[in-house]
């Protein structure tokens, strides 16, 4: 009986350990992400190009190894634009350790939302793999080396040297000046746009993005710098109209192209590090001011006080100001200035808000005062005839386009148009015809999809679709500074 005992409990034990050694072999690695939510907003400058990534892990066999990888939401790790590791770790607790991922320019990576999918592998090879979304801002910009031009003496008949140093998207293009003095250089005429022979630039060798050519020119001239066509016409580093350059009367001139009508960049202006929190949403503001005179607020549209406002702060060198909120998808939030009866009005008195839409971060607004009484432009009166011109419509440029070329209205504040555009152009749109001097544009760099408006001097060409075909033009005035735009194939 003892014998039948000791040989019951041995076999028990060896059982015990063979299922305890089951146990562990078969234990596959814990895993969490630190200091991050789904769809919280990250910044990626060039004084920071990382993304960290920040995870606890635990496992009962010794860690070896965590993996990162950052793909476009909706996509796979197969098409990861950023990845990075860290091995060797020897340890199966960790209680955090960060992983930073060198994330590309926004030519690879743009801004956008982006999955961020971590690996923990054990010493046994098993792996767990767990990601969240985030939303991330790509700010970085490439370092352009200075541009040596040559040491040449002028050609007969010619005046001054223009050296310019054009964008680093130009791709080594061809580069024309077209003026005033076009025709008499031997063009077809003047202001053509580009593509005159004797006002063909010179590259400078080895280089895609210093230019030079020779010119002869008086008090009077006047061009400006295109790829070829108006279409593709230099810009302001802030994607606006450029002035036309005129001669300063030297025997060299040097010249810097900010932007390119059809590839606008705009310079990066990052987010302030308090307007940016774990577990909230970034909301953004222009409010027409520079000056910190005056304390902003964000409230809910309904408040009556500012018991729970948030105070924003000023996005350095700019008119906007930004705060961390609640991300609450059920909530609109407004701007107000000082006092909670101050509420932040477009252009034509329409109180602007923002609302989550569950996943973008930040999400951005325009106001132009803070007095619902007093519109900046009464809108009826303005708009007499509303029609669209331009390279991507069936007129191309003209300050009279035909009927079929005008908005219908819609409501006070909406208008809408079926139009067959032409693939690859730009437009405008006029409030009555030849009103080129109150047109709307775009703000910035808004895709053709849509955007923000623009009005009058800042108003870059509206970019058409890509593709020719029947397309709706939608307008709402009564939201962002002066209205908004969405384009949709029909």
């Amino acid at each position: 009986m003892k014998n039948f005992r000791f040989y019951f409990s041995a076999l028990m034990l060896l059982l015990s350990v063979g299922f305890w050694s089951c146990n562990q072999d078969e234990a596959i690695p814990s895993l969490d992400a630190l200091l991050i939510e789904d769809f919280d907003l990250i910044q990626v400058t060039n004084d920071n190009t990382n993304v960290r990534v920040t995870v606890s892990a635990q496992d009962d066999q010794e860690i070896t190894k965590i993996t990162v990888n950052i793909f476009p939401m909706g996509m796979t790790a197969a098409d990861a634009v950023a990845t990075n590791s860290v091995s060797n770790i020897g340890t199966d607790n960790i209680r955090r350790i960060n992983v930073n991922v060198p994330f590309p320019l926004p030519e690879v990576a743009p801004s956008g939302v982006y999955t961020v999918e971590y690996t923990v592998q054990d010493t046994e090879g098993k792996t767990s793999t767990k990601s969240y979304n985030v939303n991330i801002l790509n700010y970085r910009t490439v370092d352009l080396s200075p541009c040596a031009f040559p040491s040449l003496p002028l050609p007969a008949g010619k005046n001054v040297w223009l050296f310019v140093t054009a964008p680093a998207n130009t791709g080594g293009e061809d580069l024309y000046v077209s003026g005033n003095f076009e025709q008499e250089a031997g063009g077809t005429g003047d202001w053509t746009g580009g593509g005159t022979a004797a006002l063909k630039f010179t590259k400078v060798e080895g280089s895609d993005n210093c230019y030079y050519i020779a010119l002869n020119l008086d008090e009077a001239a006047e061009f400006k710098i295109t790829r070829g066509n108006w279409d593709k016409v230099m810009k302001n580093a802030d994607g606006s109209e450029a002035d036309n350059i005129k001669w300063n009367g030297q025997g060299s001139q040097n010249f810097t192209i900010g932007n390119w009508a059809d590839r606008i960049v705009l310079p990066p202006v990052s987010l302030p590090t308090a307007a940016i929190q774990t577990g909230k949403l970034t909301a953004v503001f222009d409010v027409g001011t520079t000056s910190d005179e005056d304390d902003f607020y964000i409230v809910e549209e309904n408040a009556t006080s500012l018991d729970n406002a948030i105070q924003m702060v000023r996005v350095q060198g700019t008119s906007k100001m930004a705060a961390a909120i609640p991300k609450n998808a059920s909530a609109n939030y407004i701007v107000v200035k000082n006092a909670i009866a101050n509420k932040g009005v477009n252009a034509y008195g329409f109180v602007q808000s923002v609302t989550w839409d569950g996943s973008t971060n930040p999400i951005e607004n325009g106001v132009r005062g803070f007095d619902p009484s007093t519109p900046e432009i009464n809108l009826n009166t303005l708009i007499t005839n509303l029609v669209i011109t331009g390279s991507a419509t069936q007129s191309n440029w003209t300050g009279e386009p035909p009927a079929n070329q005008s908005f219908t209205k819609i409501s006070d504040s909406r208008y809408e148009i079926v139009h067959s555009f032409v693939g690859g152009g730009e437009y405008l749109i006029l409030p009555f015809h030849n009103g080129w001097d109150f047109k709307f544009g775009r703000l910035g760099v808004d895709p053709a999809e849509g955007g923000f408006l623009k009005r009058t001097g800042d108003a870059g060409n509206l970019q058409g679709p890509a593709n020719a075909g029947s397309y709706k033009l939608s307008l709402d005035f009564s939201k962002g500074s002066f209205g908004v735009f969405t384009l949709t194939a029909q």
